[in-house]
Order: structure tokens, then C-alpha cells, then sequence
């Protein structure tokens, strides 16, 4: 039961912006962090660059999808992600 009202709320509050064509970067970051979190690293991924496209400076973003990669045994883009993290907010 909870498990559906958060993924009915973090649809609303993406379906919204997006509707009026107001996706921002935070509504996708939160987006990533939730997918992330439920185990969906690819999806976490795809919104983390949707995200940082949007706000190059995220160092969170960079981070995040820096950790994801190295997880996944993406060592070179670990480290580019990282190292523009670290960059970012040293």
C-alpha cells in the first residue's frame, strides 16, 4: 500500500511539470534517487544525465550515477562522473 501511493506521488509530481512542459532538474534527480533506490539502475542513469543536462553544476547528479557506474563495472565513466563531481564541490 505505501509502496503504491509513493509511486503514485512521484508520478504526479513528474506528470505535472511535465504537462506544462516544466520537467526541471530537480523533479528529474528525485526521480533518479527514487529509481536508484527501488533498484532500477538504468532508469536512475537516463533521469541522473536527463538531469545534469539540465543543471550541469549537480555535482549530486554526478556523483550518484558515478557511484551507479562503477557498480555496474563502468570504471572509465565512474570516473569521469566522479572526478566532475569532485570538480564541481571539492
Amino acid at each position: 500500500m505505501h509502496c503504491k501511493f509513493l509511486v503514485i506521488l512521484v508520478t504526479l509530481i513528474l506528470l505535472v511539470p511535465a504537462a506544462i512542459g516544466q520537467t526541471t532538474a530537480v523533479d528529474l534527480f528525485n526521480l533518479a534517487v527514487y529509481k536508484q533506490t527501488n533498484g532500477d539502475m538504468d532508469g536512475a542513469v537516463d533521469n541522473y544525465t536527463k538531469a545534469i543536462a539540465l543543471n550541469p553544476k549537480d555535482f549530486e547528479a554526478y556523483n550518484n550515477r558515478g557511484i551507479i557506474r562503477k557498480n555496474k563495472g563502468d570504471l572509465v565513466g565512474a570516473i569521469k562522473d566522479l572526478t566532475a563531481a569532485i570538480g564541481i564541490n571539492p
